[in-house]
């Protein structure tokens, strides 16, 4: 188990730092303003939950704006954090997370549920993305997870 949770979350730092990279200038950001905001949210949700299965006191809010800039550093800061998170688990990565949700509610979780909902979270994101990108004329970066199997 740990060692496809650590496949999907390089899959969604590849993914997202394929997407950090036509989000890096201004005019991609006033064309389709959406994308940064979906873009700040994937990467600080991603903090968000590694900050709940430590138990530390959340530092961000879910709907905060990033700088383009800070993209590629959040990525690669994102990816660390959970590979040493990780690191520290068996391979069940079945220990129980108790956490709440940014509205107060009390959850327990298995860590590996959270890894799976972190995932399929970017990639779900990624696709509101991809569609507003198309749809104001540009071309949309390719995530696809095959293309990444086949790359690395």
């Amino acid at each position: 188990m740990k060692a496809l949770l650590l496949y999907n979350l390089r899959y969604d730092a590849w993914a997202n730092a394929e997407w950090a990279g036509v989000l890096q200038t201004a005019e991609a950001v006033a064309a389709v303003p959406q994308a940064a905001q979906w873009m700040s949210h994937v990467l600080l949700a991603s903090r968000i939950w590694a900050e709940r299965t430590e138990d530390s006191a959340l530092t961000l809010q879910a709907w905060e704006t990033l700088d383009p800039q800070a993209y590629t550093l959040a990525i690669h800061d994102n990816l660390q954090r959970w590979e040493g998170l990780l690191a520290h688990e068996d391979d069940s990565c079945s220990r129980s997370i108790l956490y709440q949700n940014l509205h107060g509610r009390r959850f327990e979780t298995p860590l590996y549920q959270i890894v799976a909902h972190l995932t399929h979270h970017g990639a779900y994101h990624r696709g509101q993305m991809a569609s507003a990108w198309k749809a104001a004329g540009f071309d949309v970066p390719p995530t696809d997870a095959i293309l990444y199997a086949r790359l690395f």
